[in-house]
């Protein structure tokens, strides 16, 4: 699928550039008993596969 948004470009080219753009939100809610909880968006779930690498 990648292949095909980045037209010409080498796989390892074309992965960083992906990893460049993207934007990613981190932040810290309290919830029930005063418990924090850290929220992670914007991540998508092919990134976090290779980040448990």
């Amino acid at each position: 699928m990648a292949e095909n948004l980045c037209g010409g470009l080498p796989p390892d080219i074309c992965e960083q550039l992906s990893k460049e753009e993207q934007f990613i939100k981190i932040k810290v809610e309290k919830r029930r008993y005063g418990k924090e909880v850290t929220i992670i968006e914007g991540i998508r779930e092919v990134m976090i596969l290779n980040l448990k690498k």
